[in-house]
C-alpha cells in the first residue's frame, strides 16, 4: 500500500526503533498517527520529531500490559481522529540471557 491518505494508524512502541520508523513511514504515506509508549521522555521526543516531519500525531503514554490503558489509547485515538484503520502492535521487551 503506497498511500494511507485519510487513514489513522495506531502504533504501540512508537517512541523508538521499529515503531518510530513505522510512524515515519505512515506519515510519509499520508496517515494520521497515534503513537503509544510506556516511556514519557522518548514519547515526547518522538512526538516532536514526527510533528516536525509534517505529521498529524497524537502521543499517548500506554502500558500495553494493562487493559485499561489500552482501552484509553483506543478511545483517545477515536476521540481525536474519529476512527482507526491500522494497528501496529509493536510494543515489547527483549530480555537477554541464557536459556537451558
Amino acid at each position: 500500500m503506497d498511500s494511507f491518505n485519510d487513514k489513522v494508524a495506531v502504533i504501540t512502541g512508537g517512541a523508538s526503533g521499529i515503531g518510530l520508523a513505522l510512524a515515519h513511514g505512515a506519515i510519509q504515506r499520508g496517515a494520521k498517527v497515534v503513537i503509544a509508549d510506556i516511556r514519557d521522555e522518548p514519547l515526547a521526543q518522538a512526538l516532536a520529531e514526527l510533528t516536525a516531519a509534517g505529521g498529524d500525531v497524537l502521543a499517548i503514554k500506554t502500558d500495553v500490559s494493562k487493559y485499561e490503558e489500552v482501552e484509553a489509547l483506543a478511545q483517545a485515538a477515536v476521540n481525536r481522529f474519529g476512527k482507526v484503520n491500522l494497528i501496529f502492535n509493536n510494543a515489547g521487551v527483549f530480555a537477554s540471557g541464557l536459556t537451558w
